[in-house]
This record gives structure tokens, C-alpha cells and sequence, in this order.
């Protein structure tokens, strides 16, 4: 999976900075073109260095979904992979305890989204064209085989919420995965928030390293996986919603 967040909020970073804006607005002497030079070429190496990190802890989660994939399709016989994921969820979601959205953090609602649904007002399962036409945030990458959309929380400060829609390898039209991204300076409170909510709907997590990571399991036959983003250039925690 790829994804431009972190360049982008490195770029926004380099934009807002006193002495890049100096350089880029004064007439441009010897010196200032040198200096300037100096800094592009630092934030790009910074830039990318954040891409590669982010793609590379992006690139086993990914592998071990697929691997689960398949095997969930070797040992179904019933409908054809994710739709019956969204089945199960549907029949089951009443077995989650209920909790009222607008009762929840103002940062909880963001990412939510909706009281209905697995997230957002989505299951896993459901048509990506539902998502392109029902989703609020902005609509930022198109692709074959994700959907990536958008919400500003600052521009100045380059902070963002990212949400990607997956889709199944076969058809491309319904929805396998979904990872919530949020680049945010205090990540530490988004998490106990997030935490918090997770655990007054599902229970207990199933797995967890404190402050940094956490797993729970619906009853309705789905997991969230609630982690904390190590990248320096772009705090923040991350938000994966898949099928067991």
C-alpha cells in the first residue's frame, strides 16, 4: 500500500517555516540561493525517508491479510469472499454493546463517523461504489484496489486524517479492509480516546501492549487493531478494521 500523507505533512511542515518562506520571497542572492538549495535538498531526503518507513510498516500487515484471505476462502463454501463477511457482520453487530456517537469525544465522532455500521456507516463486505457515494471526506486517490479520502484537522500544522477503503483481489467492488490513518502532534491523547471507545463497545482487547498497541474482536466477527505511529516526521496512531 502507498500512501502520500507523510510527504505531505513534511511539505506543509517545510512551507510554514520562517526561514524557507524568507529565502523564497527575498530577491535571491548568491547565499540565499545556496541556502535554499541545502534545505530543499534536506527536507526531500526527510521526505522520503518518511515514505519508505511508512510503506515498510505498511507492506507486513498487508502480506499477513492476504494470507488470512486466502485461508478464509479455501474454507468457504457458502457466499463468495468478503460478501460474506458483511453477512456475518450484519446479523451480528446487535451483539455489540450500543453506544450513542453524539455521547462520544468530539475526536471519537471524527473517525467514527456514524451509529451505524462497522465504521463510518460501512461494513466490510459492502460495495466500494456505497463508500464513493456515501463517504464525507474528501476523496484524494482513486485506485484500482483502494480508496483513499481526507479530512484537514490544520492545515497550518499538516494535520489529517487519512481513510482507506481496500477491495477484495477478484472483483475490486467491495470493501475487504479498512485502515484509518490520523497524523496528529498529540497522538498519545487520540489513542486513550480511541482506546477508551474501543473498549466500552467490544470489551476487553484480546491483545495488548500498553500505550502503543491494542486488538479487539467484535462479537460480529470482525477486529480493530488500535496502534501508535512511530514515525518521527509523522505522529499519530493508526486504525485497522478487518475480518477474522
Amino acid at each position: 500500500m502507498k500512501t502520500a500523507a507523510p510527504a505531505r505533512r513534511v511539505l506543509f511542515l517545510l512551507y510554514e517555516m520562517p526561514i524557507f518562506q524568507y529565502l523564497c520571497t527575498k530577491q535571491p542572492g548568491i547565499m540565499q540561493k545556496h541556502h535554499l538549495q541545502h534545505l530543499i535538498i534536506f527536507f526531500m531526503a526527510v521526505c522520503m525517508t518518511a515514505c519508505h518507513t511508512d510503506s515498510q510498516e505498511e507492506e507486513q500487515p498487508a502480506t499477513n491479510d492476504s494470507l488470512q484471505t486466502e485461508t478464509q476462502s479455501q474454507n468457504s463454501d457458502s457466499l463468495p469472499m468478503p460478501q460474506a463477511w458483511a453477512e456475518t457482520v450484519k446479523k451480528n453487530i446487535h451483539l455489540e454493546q450500543p453506544l450513542t456517537l453524539k455521547e462520544q469525544a468530539a475526536e471519537v465522532q471524527l473517525i467514527i463517523g456514524s451509529d451505524t455500521g462497522v465504521v463510518r456507516g460501512f461494513y466490510l463486505g459492502d460495495s466500494i461504489q456505497k463508500v464513493m457515494q456515501h463517504e464525507q471526506a474528501w476523496l484524494i486517490e482513486d485506485s484500482t484496489g483502494f480508496k483513499t479520502f481526507s479530512i484537514d484537522l490544520s492545515r497550518r500544522r499538516a494535520e489529517m486524517i487519512d481513510i482507506q477503503y481496500f477491495t477484495d483481489s477478484l472483483t475490486h467492488q467491495l470493501v475487504q479492509s479498512i485502515i484509518i490513518d490520523i497524523y496528529q502532534a498529540d497522538a498519545g491523547m487520540w489513542y486513550e480516546k480511541m482506546y477508551d471507545y474501543y473498549t466500552a463497545r467490544y470489551g476487553k482487547p484480546t491483545e495488548e501492549e500498553k500505550g502503543k498497541r491494542a486488538v479487539w474482536q467484535s462479537p460480529a466477527t470482525y477486529r480493530v487493531v488500535l496502534e501508535k505511529k512511530t514515525i518521527k516526521q509523522a505522529p499519530g496512531i493508526r486504525i485497522r478494521y478487518m475480518p477474522l
